[in-house]
Order: structure tokens, then C-alpha cells, then sequence
């Protein structure tokens, strides 16, 4: 039956040689002596063993390096190979939520993380990448300091005068507009079309015939003016005189014969024979009558002509637009010469 090995418990050749291997750590009971070859041996729960989970605790400092595999999980040691193999593939290229390399054109030789002349794409800045604070220069914009040189600034002023409204800065439209009543402004006055004048007063004239009335309209902010022309008709007097030099004789065809006249009357006009005067400068006396287109007009014959201007003045022949008058000498006394004959017109317009 199994037991505790106790030295001197055993007999024999063998019993002796295990008995006294026994004694060198046993004591006779059977348990280990204190201070035997055992004493300073580690428990098997205080060791490193070659297999199994294990924690170490403490710093551990290898005089050569530790031989491990390839790693496959996040905490596991790497060997210099894996390393060697990983930084020689490179990093991976940053993403929108990773890290990673990003790749920079243009000059990146500056010192560090400072590129000495870094490259902006071409149309990669925006409106909405400039700041509203950005500040910047004039002389940065191409073209701006000239193509504002004749600009007005937004503060400059619009200043109405007597007669206009609506000034102010030019930070937004300014609509002028003119105040009524309220200058003397320039009338231009043309007649038929054509320019008379530009003038502040517009002055009316009566002239004959013509009545001018002018009343203030204030309710109607106007002047009322009305022009009357007069319906009174007017008369003129005009003449027309036969003159004939040396004698004076009674026509015999076209001996003595004395050329007409002939009349112009217009629409709206009316023309009236009115009277004769006459006379004959040496002589006794001319005996004349007047025809009208070749008829005698009444009043007008058997007119003595005499060395007296004498005016014969019957009632009014009237007249009509190409009429034809005429003298005729019907008889002669004492060798007439020089006779002068006028004829007086009134035309009624």
C-alpha cells in the first residue's frame, strides 16, 4: 500500500540505500526538512511555464532578443520582420473617418511640417472659403485700384436744390423728383412749329379786333385765357384813276379808246363802287358815262367833266369779282385835253 517515504522504514540492500537518500530530506516522520537541498526551489504556481496563459508581472530586461512569431491580434508583440514588412508597404491614404496619408503638391522642402511654397489648385478657392473678415488688400484684385479710381464712394452725397426732392447718399437709388409750383421754369413758345422763344413769362397782346381775357384758376392751378376775335365787319376805301394826256375826244373804234379796268373781289368780301372825281386842266368840258361789263351802271352817266375837280357821288354800284369798267367820252366842248378820272371803292371785310 502506498505511504510517505520514512527513512528506516525500509529493509535490505535496497531498503538501506533508500533510507539513507530518504534521510538527506526527510525527516523520520516522513515530511521534508526545513533546511534541506529543497528549501530554495520555486513553487510550480510561482514559475513561467512553457505552455499555457500566464501574467508576468514586473520589468523584465533580455540580454538578447526574445524570438516571437508573426503577431495576429492588436495585442500581441511584433517581430522585426512584421515591422520591416509594414513600413515598407506604407501607410494607407487618409478617408473621411481615418487617418492616413494625404498627398501634397508642390514644393514641400521647408523645414518640418512647413511647406516653403505650397500650391493651391487652380479654382479651389470659393466665395465661400474667403472669409468676411479676410481684409483684403486692394492691390491683391487684380485691376480693382483703377477700376475704382473713378468710382463715387457710397457716402457721397446728392444735394437737392430750390425746386427738386429725393437727394441723400449713394449707398442705395436715389429717384429725383421735381416739386410743383415750387421754381419759375422756362416756357418754350413756337408758332406754326417753329420755336419763337424759351422764355419764364408768356405775354398776351390784343390786337385789332381781338379781346383777351384772363381769370386766375386757382382751383385748377391754371391760368384761364380766352381769346375773342371781334365780329365787327371793316371797311376800306381804295381808288383807281384813267388818265389821258393831250385832247380829249369821243372814241371812233380804237381812236380814242380808253383801256378798262378790271375788279378782284374775294370770298368773304364785298366791293362797292361809292363815287367819282374828275376834271380836265385846259378846255370847256368832257360829257363821260361808266358801263359795266358793257352796260350803263346807274348814277354814273352823263358826267360833265370840267376844268373844276368836281366829285359825282350816286348811290353804290356793287360789284362782283371780275368785272370789267370802262370810261367812254360821249361828247366834247371847247377842245378838252388832260383829263383825270378816279374811281373810289369801298371793300367791306
Amino acid at each position: 500500500m502506498a505511504r510517505l517515504p520514512i527513512p528506516g522504514s525500509d529493509s535490505g540492500s535496497w531498503g538501506t540505500i533508500l533510507n539513507d537518500f530518504l534521510s538527506v530530506e526527510h525527516n523520520s516522520d516522513g515530511t521534508l526538512k526545513a533546511s534541506g537541498s529543497l528549501e530554495d526551489k520555486a513553487d510550480n504556481t510561482a514559475v513561467v511555464h512553457n505552455t499555457g496563459d500566464e501574467s508576468v508581472g514586473g520589468i523584465k530586461t533580455f540580454t538578447s532578443s526574445p524570438i516571437v512569431p508573426t503577431p495576429t491580434s492588436n495585442t500581441q508583440t511584433a517581430n522585426k520582420s512584421y515591422v520591416d514588412s509594414v513600413v515598407g508597404a506604407g501607410a494607407s491614404d487618409a478617408t473621411t473617418t481615418s487617418n492616413g496619408v494625404v498627398r501634397l503638391a508642390g514644393d514641400l522642402g521647408g523645414a518640418g511640417t512647413t511647406a516653403t511654397a505650397p500650391v493651391i489648385s487652380s479654382g479651389a478657392i470659393t466665395d465661400a472659403k474667403v472669409s468676411a473678415s479676410a481684409n483684403i488688400a486692394q492691390s491683391k484684385v487684380a485691376n480693382l485700384t483703377s477700376t475704382l479710381a473713378g468710382k463715387a464712394p457710397t457716402t457721397r452725397t446728392i444735394t437737392t436744390g430750390t425746386g427738386l426732392s429725393g437727394g441723400g447718399d449713394l449707398s442705395t437709388d436715389r429717384t429725383l423728383t421735381v416739386t410743383n409750383d415750387s421754381t419759375t421754369q422756362k416756357v418754350r413758345v413756337s408758332k406754326g412749329g417753329t420755336l419763337v422763344g424759351a422764355r419764364q413769362e408768356v405775354n398776351f397782346i390784343e390786337g385789332n379786333d381781338v379781346t383777351i381775357t384772363t381769370a386766375d384758376n386757382a382751383g385748377s392751378n391754371r391760368i384761364d385765357v380766352t381769346i375773342a376775335a371781334s365780329s365787327t365787319t371793316k371797311t376800306f376805301r381804295h381808288s383807281q384813276t384813267w388818265t389821258i394826256g393831250g385832247f380829249v375826244n369821243v372814241a371812233q373804234g380804237d381812236i380814242d379808246y380808253i383801256n378798262p379796268i378790271f375788279v378782284s373781289v374775294t370770298a368773304g368780301q364785298a366791293v362797292k363802287l361809292v363815287s367819282v372825281r374828275h376834271r380836265i386842266n385846259s378846255g370847256t368840258s368832257a360829257t363821260v358815262k361808266l358801263q359795266n361789263n358793257g352796260a350803263d351802271i346807274t348814277g354814273f352817266t352823263g358826267i360833265s367833266v370840267t376844268t373844276t375837280a368836281t366829285t359825282t357821288d350816286p348811290a353804290d354800284a356793287t360789284l362782283a369779282d371780275g368785272d370789267m369798267l370802262q370810261l367812254v367820252v360821249t361828247a366834247t366842248s371847247g377842245s378838252p385835253q388832260n383829263m383825270s378820272f378816279s374811281l373810289f371803292f369801298e371793300t367791306v371785310v
